[in-house]
């Protein structure tokens, strides 16, 4: 009983000996490997171009304030609009070795969809912006700019996944609801504006091809305000409808 028990702890001892042995080696091949990738920062570029698709229903909140001390917040609910959209972005930064990469980014996402239940907004912004012809559409121009970071895991010499996280925020420039105006006083303004952007998602690069699919996230808002002013005495207030877009996206472009 004794040599059976003498016998069985010298077969598991060696057993970890040798699985430690084989540990060590793995780890020090691993040091030799990492030493040997050359981890200097080196710029790297790329441009894309794509689409993002989203649904129709959304749901919206307003908040309200005025200068009479004021305010309330509530849950409109849902409102139909389409925000799918073509988009275009060039982004720019550092790879670090083989599996990282950091940069920043700019777009231009023009958002064609049509205004559905805000084609009233759009009327009264065609009149008072003197158009003919009210638009259908949204007609609005985006430009997010965003933190960009890859994690990448290279197969080959030409073919590289990779998972990719975007955060930033995205600027309103210009929508078929912008209107001004301005007279005896009375002061009314409307403008769509962005919000919160996160773009994640994933893709390859095959030689100076990139690929990717993902989700988008993106804040949208219509600001608007009025001011009056009658006798020295004034008045202003200002209410915002937003909502949050989520739109599935494919991106295909060229990195340098």
């Amino acid at each position: 009983m004794k040599k059976a028990l003498l016998i069985v702890c010298t077969v598991v001892c060696s057993v970890f000996i040798v699985s430690a042995q084989q540990s060590s080696e793995q780890v020090s091949k691993i040091k030799q490997s990492l030493k040997a990738i050359d981890w200097t920062p080196k710029y790297k570029g790329e441009v894309n171009v794509g689409y993002a698709i989203s649904g129709k229903n959304f749901d919206w909140t307003s908040s309200y304030s005025d200068s009479d001390g004021e305010s309330e917040s509530e849950a409109v609910g849902k409102m139909q609009t389409v925000f799918s959209r073509p988009l275009i972005e060039t982004i720019h930064g550092v790879q670090v070795g083989p599996y990282l990469f950091v940069g920043a980014g700019v777009g231009l996402q023009y958002y064609c969809g049509k205004l559905k239940d805000f084609q009233e907004l759009a009327d009264i912004a065609a009149e008072i912006n003197e158009k003919d012809k009210s638009p259908e559409r949204w007609n609005a121009v985006m430009l997010p700019i965003f933190a960009d970071i890859k994690f990448m895991y290279p197969v080959n010499d030409k073919f590289t996944p990779f998972l990719n996280l975007g955060l930033g925020g995205t600027v309103g420039c210009y929508s078929s609801v912008n209107c001004k105006y301005a007279e005896d006083g009375v002061e009314l303004s409307t403008r769509a504006r962005g919000g919160f952007y996160c773009d994640f998602g994933a893709g390859f690069r095959y030689k100076m091809l990139n690929v990717s699919l993902g989700l988008q996230h993106q804040g949208f808002a219509l600001a608007m305000k009025e001011s009056e002013s009658y006798n020295g005495e004034s008045y202003s207030a200002q209410e915002k409808f937003s909502t949050k877009i989520n739109s599935f996206y494919v991106k295909v472009g060229v990195n340098f």
